[in-house]
């Protein structure tokens, strides 16, 4: 059973603290479900303070028009090209980063927890986080056989996706085996001890926000191709699952 909790926070106060930081004339707004019912009141500020608000629609797995998922920013992408920046409205730096990395757009975060508008700090942690993954592709290049891990939970279930890239990883002359999970942690993982590297077709958080915990790397379709060649750096952004 799924029941949606909506946030009951005045959200007005951070939004207005955002407003000398905007930059442009036309916002995008995310938002993240909990206050997906919140998107009128930050239309609303927005147009009071002379800026033009728009919000994208997303692929059949949003819910909501401005609505992202940490894995899936169709709503925001939809509109990219329309806006000058985004406004981020919800707490955490996973879902404002993966919008940067997916838009190629600036974007400020209006956290209603904390009350605090957050913009200069994502640009600190995109540079980290980049050079993480950087890291993570670079322990990779050596890697002979590589283990395809498939998430069983609903909306993670990518096999096709595992196949494609068992079949690229043996094209290199590399060995790849396909693993069906349910739990993600770090005594399972590395329990097969002749991996080499980890490919996650499941949640890309497990590859981001959990890279401290695993000593054998794990990386996401994106990064297999970057390693493999087919990509270069500057192509590089966050795993999405969209809608088949």
């Amino acid at each position: 059973m799924f029941l949606n909790a909506k946030s009951n926070l005045n959200i007005s106060t951070v939004i207005k603290k955002a407003i000398p930081s905007l930059n442009g004339k036309k916002i995008g707004i995310v938002t993240t479900a909990q206050h997906i019912h919140n998107i009128s009141d930050v239309k609303k500020i927005l147009i009071e303070n002379d800026f033009l608000p728009v919000i994208g629609k997303g692929d059949k797995r949003i819910y909501s028009n401005g609505q992202i998922l940490g894995c899936n920013f169709s709503s925001a992408l939809s509109i990219a090209k329309d806006v000058d920046m985004f406004l981020f409205l919800g707490s955490g730096s996973f879902h404002p980063l993966g919008l940067m990395l997916s838009t190629k757009k600036s974007v400020i975060t209006c956290d209603p927890y904390s009350n605090k508008v957050k913009f200069k700090e994502l640009d600190d942690l995109k540079d980290i986080i980049l050079r993480q993954r950087y890291g993570a592709i670079a322990r990779s290049k050596d890697a002979k056989i590589f283990g395809i891990i498939v998430g069983t939970k609903i909306g993670q279930q990518r096999f096709k996706e595992a196949l494609k890239n068992k079949t690229l990883i043996e094209s290199k002359g590399k060995k790849a085996y396909v693993f069906m999970m349910n739990h993600f942690i770090p005594s399972i993982i590395e329990s097969f001890r002749n991996i080499d590297c980890y490919v996650s077709m499941a949640c890309p958080r497990i590859a981001i926000d959990d890279y401290m915990q695993y000593k054998i790397p794990i990386i996401t379709p994106v990064e297999v191709e970057i390693l493999l060649g087919i990509k270069e750096w500057k192509e590089y952004k966050f795993d999405e699952i969209n809608e088949n």
